[in-house]
């Protein structure tokens, strides 16, 4: 049987067992070996049950993701994640509309921290969705912003999902931390524009503004002092991996060292958060790594198929220009992200599509932000739509899962206007990793 009609049957049957609510990792690794012994033998599939596990795990660069999610779990059970969202709350309450844009602007902060985007719903929507219906807030519109900023932890670093293409493309894990700066900063700006009009031009969805008293200069620098380790912790992170200081992993180490410290500092470390801060990350970490693993069995089974190279072949015979190429990969992210979790999407396609961006010439850092932000575009889309999910279930009689996806609608039509700046302004995306040091 030809092996490129293998590689496209395991496709087909990988998404259809996705879609039927198999586990995606099981359903990587028994597609890929059953593809694996059809193509090749029994022996090469055991052979790589037995070598796989290590050699991809055993990685000193993977150790970057618990890293950072420990770092966000100490964050928000210290306490700092309220002082944030009270500080910012304090700021931006006298606009129409405030607590929306509260809610877009502490999602950017905290995605610096988390850098993950089912954790920042998880965290943000728990503090702000009951507090926006109890203000009176519309409430489709309410869950639809929490759940849709939420995505900025997929491409602002640390993101995980920057470190797995990393590790799938072979790139420098800190060179696309840096390029994801400028268009972290354009998506949330994006989103707090677009929020800002549209409370204005609908006053009765959104509750009377309140003045807020506001202190001398000393007085409000002590009531939002507990908000400053975020902007500490950040500039620690970024500037340590921009000037050349720290590593990505050592930034990570260094993250957790500061989160703890602080804690220390403010008295709010105890054993037991310390405890629950371990064992979230634990459970994290395990998640995706074990998706991880999944995903290079199946990309031995691509291998050996050699559907990549038969990918890139039909791509490149397509009369299209480069740009027109990059388009129909990228709509191909965008269909099948309906259906499929985002960092599993990541790890099934990039193998297939890489080898076209290659031979195309396109900057690979580039097209990892493209990438990354086109499939944080599934989280908020059914019938995946992960961060509707998790919003739906913070308040379900009040806030259903259909009001949670209506309300996170409009904001698919924001990142598309997004990702059409980063595609015709690359610069956008290549200009800092350039001045690294």
């Amino acid at each position: 049987m030809d092996p490129v009609f293998i590689g496209l049957l395991g496709i087909v049957v990988l998404i259809a067992l996705v879609v039927l609510g198999m586990k995606v990792w099981l359903a990587l690794t028994i597609v890929s070996l059953v593809g694996i012994i059809i193509i090749r033998d029994l022996e090469l599939a055991l052979v790589s049950i037995r070598n796989l596990p290590y050699n991809d795990l055993a990685r000193y660069g993977l150790a970057v993701i618990p890293l950072f999610i420990l770092m966000g779990e100490l964050f928000h059970q210290f306490g700092f994640s309220r002082e944030l969202f009270n500080a910012a709350q304090r700021y931006l309450s006298s606009l129409k509309g405030g607590m929306l844009m509260t809610v877009i602007t502490v999602s950017a902060i905290f995605a610096a921290i988390s850098g993950s985007g089912m954790a920042s719903s998880a965290v943000i929507g728990k503090m702000a969705l009951p507090a926006m219906v109890k203000a009176g807030y519309d409430k489709s519109v309410s869950a639809g912003t929490i759940a849709a900023s939420s995505t900025f932890a997929s491409l602002i670093p640390p993101s995980a999902h920057l470190v797995i293409y990393g590790f799938l493309t072979f790139q420098s894990i800190g060179e696309l931390f840096i390029a994801a700066i400028i268009p972290g900063i354009i998506s949330a700006a994006i989103y707090f524009g677009y929020m800002y009009v549209w409370a204005l031009k609908n006053p009765d969805k959104v509750p009377p503004t309140r003045p807020v008293v506001r202190e001398n200069f000393w007085g409000e620098l002590k009531i939002t002092s507990r908000a400053w380790p975020t902007g500490l912790v950040i500039v620690l992170i970024i500037g340590g991996i921009y000037l050349g200081i720290f590593t990505p992993n050592e930034a990570g180490a260094a993250g957790v060292f500061a989160v703890i410290l602080l804690g220390l500092l403010n008295r709010s470390v105890t054993a037991s958060k310390l405890r629950d801060s371990v064992l979230d990350t634990v459970k994290t970490t395990a998640s995706i790594f074990i998706i991880y693993l999944g995903s290079m069995f199946f990309v031995r089974f691509l291998a050996h198929s050699r559907l990549p190279y038969v990918f890139t072949e039909w791509m490149l015979a397509l009369p299209l220009p480069e740009t027109g190429i990059l388009l129909c990969i990228l709509l191909i992210f965008m269909v099948l992200g309906c259906f499929i979790p985002p960092l599993a999407l990541l790890m099934i396609a990039v193998p297939i599509v890489y080898p076209t961006i290659e031979m195309l010439g396109i900057h690979p850092i580039w097209f990892g932000i493209l990438v990354i932000k086109t499939i944080e575009m599934g989280m908020i889309t059914p019938p995946v739509g992960i961060n509707c999910f998790i919003i739906g279930g913070i308040m379900p009689k009040e806030v259903p899962l259909d009001t949670v996806f209506r309300g996170s609608a409009r904001f698919l039509v924001l990142d598309f206007i997004t990702l059409f700046i980063l595609i015709a302004f690359p610069i956008l995306s290549l200009y800092l990793p350039a001045k690294m040091m």
